[in-house]
C-alpha cells in the first residue's frame, strides 16, 4: 500500500462515502428494519471489505467481514434483526472510521473485541428482547436489488 498512490487514494474517498452510507443507514435502522436499508449497509461493508483486502488493510478487512457476514444472515433472513444488534453495529462502523483515519489505516487495531461482539449478535437475542419481523414477514416480494456477491 503506497499512501501517495492515486487508486489508493480513490479507495479512500470511496471508503468514506461508504462509512457515511454506513452511519446514515444505521440512523435509519434505529426508527425501524428496513430490508432496503440492510441491503445498503451490506453493499457498503461489503465495497470497504474488498477495497481493504484489495490493499492489505487486514484489520480493516477482517472486521468488515465479520459485519458483513452477520448483515448477510440478517439479508437473507436467517437472522431476525433485533434492536440489540444496533450497538455492535455502531462499534464497528466507528472502529471503520477510526481505523480510515488514522495513519496506518488501523493495521495496530485491536479488533478482536468489536469481531466477537459482533459474532455474539449471531448466537441470539438481547435482554429480555424480542427480534423484530424478519424481512419474510415485511416484504414478502422478491428483493429488487439482490446481488451476486
Amino acid at each position: 500500500m503506497n499512501p501517495e498512490d492515486e487508486v489508493f487514494k480513490n479507495f479512500l474517498v470511496e471508503m468514506g462515502e461508504k462509512l457515511e452510507e454506513l452511519e446514515n443507514g444505521l440512523a435509519e435502522l434505529e426508527t425501524g428494519f428496513s430490508q432496503d436499508v440492510v441491503n445498503k449497509l451490506f453493499r457498503a461493508v461489503h465495497t470497504i471489505k474488498g477495497g481493504g483486502g484489495f490493499f492489505g488493510l487486514t484489520k480493516v478487512s477482517e472486521l468488515s467481514h465479520v459485519f458483513e457476514d452477520v448483515l448477510m444472515k440478517v439479508r437473507e433472513g436467517e437472522l431476525p434483526y433485533a434492536d440489540h444488534m444496533l450497538g455492535p453495529f455502531y462499534s464497528a462502523c466507528d472502529a471503520l472510521r477510526g481505523m480510515h483515519e488514522s495513519e496506518d489505516y488501523g493495521n495496530k487495531s485491536d479488533i478482536n473485541q468489536l469481531c466477537s461482539d459482533l459474532r455474539e449478535v449471531e448466537g441470539g437475542k438481547g435482554p429480555d428482547e424480542a427480534p423484530s419481523p424478519s424481512a419474510s414477514e415485511v416484504e414478502p416480494e422478491k428483493r429488487k436489488d439482490e446481488e451476486k456477491e
